[in-house]
């Protein structure tokens, strides 16, 4: 066991050794990268290098060339007219290539700037700085040559012997073939800029602490016109619109590594929440953009760069942050509700459940947040008919609610009952029932000439039915029953109040298939069973409530009222709680009223094989009787 935790120790100190290396590598070529502070010097000088040394090789090749060219006899094509023939048609040449560089360039940036941005106009001539070298190459040579042809003397023999103007003759060739060349890395080089992912690369450089600072604590217009993360979400958005999903997914993880990098790079809280608000505000409005479009994958994808910058912020315990992060969630997450995105609303789900699962033993403000945020998910998927979002974020708030019972956080724990009330008192969703097919895998046997043969065949779906109202019933008496456990006995009161107003609420819209009643004489039980008096009192007026304001008509409500009761009496009796139970069974003797159908339904309950019934049913005669 020590091996292996050495082991891992030694993979963490390399990994950081690692990283801090590559840091140190990166703050070293910086200026050698676009956008670096010294890029357009080290570029002239890259250039300058390279002019040199073609020319030293050029003069090189000369020296060769005039050693052997007696043999070769090129000194016969050394005459006035070849060398003014050469350099028009150099100067020509080239003044042409540079009118034609020039026109697809810019016409290029152009289509560019339409498809996705006009910023990309000013990015390129901003930041292309081998745009200028080329059309300062080409002017310098045309130029050149220019004065050179002027020079040339008419006489053949004075050409011959001017040595050194054969010599500026041959640097106009080797000036020519150089910018020639060089087209190749210039259309290399500004293909790679105008692309999309490259210009977010480069616009991305300036998300730096000290701009979005400056910008976050400006003024609204400034801070729009100044604002870092506009010019690349333009980009985004034309992605976006052109449904370049790469592009769009790429420029948003883009976004999302810098986001995280700024936060783990030892920014004040205040700071960090000022970079975090323009951030959200971003990606926020792309989400619902997104949204808006019914691009569900885009959306998601926007959904999962504010998850991750969630989490580092979870991790640097930024609790304001969190919270302005799962607010953005829950706007984009109700949008995809309302377009009935699925993918992006369960995705928002997860990423506040997540939020608040983690951040339990650090923020509980968080948590409390979440619940809430989840409750909002779930009333808004009821009213858009999405049953699995909507279940979903029942039983991510029902998980929630139990973490903060187990770590004694009973705000948080009451939270979570409180909006599972809301949830319940939503009349739509007793018409939601989550359904799943589920196929199964049974092996069949054939005979096939004389041999056995063994082979698995997909038995026929069966659908499974879910009720989201029972899910919701179901989650309210766990959190009640873990907080009985745990001795939280205000947040079991609340979860039997809540049960209470639920099953009324459900009684008043005429729903016979709520369950609350069984569950109220759960907790009741356990709750004798915790010796909690105030507890099991409480269940049982809820269940008298119930008993008062039900019909005949909701025929499973009465069984399930008259079936808690009788057994929460039963079990009472069996504990020598005889108040209890008296007052349990007088609630049942006037629980029928004159309902021929109640009475027959109370008396049928009372055949169960439950553990002491008879004798708590020799009570409930005995009061009946005494009535009579």
């Amino acid at each position: 066991m020590n091996d292996k935790m050495e082991a891992k120790n030694h993979t963490a100190q390399n990994n950081v050794l690692k990283d801090n290396l590559k840091k140190q590598i990166d703050k070293a070529l910086h200026p050698l990268r676009w956008g670096g502070k010294w890029r357009w010097i080290f570029t002239v000088l890259l250039y300058l290098v390279a002019i040199v040394i073609a020319y030293f090789i050029f003069i090189f090749i000369i020296i060769v060339v005039d050693y052997i060219s007696p043999t070769l006899y090129l000194n016969d094509i050394s005459n006035p007219n070849s060398a003014r023939y050469l350099l028009s048609s150099l100067i020509q040449s080239q003044a042409a290539i540079l009118a034609i560089v020039t026109t697809i360039t810019l016409i290029a940036i152009q289509l560019a700037a339409s498809s996705y941005s006009p910023r990309i106009i000013e990015i390129f001539f901003k930041r292309n700085i081998d745009f200028a070298i080329l059309l300062l190459i080409y002017v310098s040579s045309i130029f050149y040559m220019a004065a050179i042809l002027r020079i040339i003397p008419e006489i053949e023999a004075t050409f011959q012997s001017q040595l050194p103007l054969q010599r500026r003759i041959d640097g106009a060739l080797l000036i020519s073939i150089f910018a020639f060349t060089l087209l190749l890395p210039y259309f290399w080089r500004t293909i790679n800029l105008l692309k999309p992912l490259t210009i977010i690369k480069e616009l991305s450089k300036d998300l730096t602490k000290e701009n979005i600072l400056q910008s976050a604590n400006s003024d609204y217009n400034f801070k729009i016109e100044n604002n870092p993360l506009v010019p690349i979400f333009e980009i985004i958005r034309g992605s976006c619109l052109r449904y370049d999903f790469e592009t769009t997914r790429k420029g948003l993880k883009e976004i999302g590594d810098k986001g995280i990098g700024l936060i783990n790079n030892n920014l004040s809280e205040s700071e960090t929440d000022s970079i975090i608000l323009l951030f959200a505000n971003e990606l926020e409005d792309f989400g619902k953009l997104a949204v808006n479009r019914g691009d569900d994958k885009t959306a998601k994808e926007t959904i999962i760069v504010l998850r991750s910058i969630n989490k580092a912020l979870v991790e640097k315990k930024n609790q304001k942050s969190v919270i302005r992060i799962n607010a953005s969630l829950e706007l984009i997450g109700i949008a995809a509700i309302e377009n009935k995105l699925l993918k992006t609303s369960q995705e928002a789900i997860s990423s506040i459940y997540e939020s608040g699962m983690t951040s339990i033993k650090t923020n509980p403000d968080v948590l409390e947040q979440s619940v809430l945020l989840l409750g909002d998910l779930a009333r808004g998927g009821i009213y858009s008919n999405l049953e699995y979002p909507t279940y979903r974020a029942i039983r991510s708030i029902r998980s929630l609610g139990l973490m903060g019972v187990k770590e004694r956080l009973e705000r948080a724990a009451r939270m979570a009952l409180w909006s599972l009330e809301l949830i319940g008192k939503t009349q739509r969703i007793y018409e939601l029932r989550l359904r799943e097919e589920k196929w199964e895998e049974i092996p069949q046997t054939y005979g096939w000439e004389g041999e056995i043969y063994e082979e698995s065949v997909l038995s026929q779906g069966v659908e499974n039915e879910i009720s989201l109202f029972d899910e919701i019933v179901i989650a309210v008496f766990y959190v009640g029953r873990s907080s009985i456990k745990e001795k939280l006995y205000t947040v079991s009161s609340d979860a039997i109040r809540t049960l209470e107003i639920i099953g009324e609420t459900t009684i008043k819209n005429r729903f016979d298939e709520n369950g609350t009643a069984i569950f109220l004489g759960h907790l009741g039980i356990i709750a004798l069973e915790a010796d909690n008096k105030d507890l099991v009192k409480s269940s049982v007026e809820a269940l008298k409530t119930f008993s008062i304001i039900v019909d005949a008509d909701l025929e499973d409500t009465v069984r399930d009222t008259a079936w808690s009761l009788i057994r929460v009496g039963t079990v009472a009796l069996q504990k020598d709680l005889n108040e209890i139970a008296t007052s349990t069974a007088q609630i049942l003797v006037n629980f029928p009223g004159t309902s021929r159908k109640k009475i027959t339904i109370v008396k049928n309950s009372f055949d169960g094989s439950l553990t002491g019934i008879q004798e708590f049913k020799k009570m409930y005669l005995r009061k009946k009787v005494r009535l009579l």
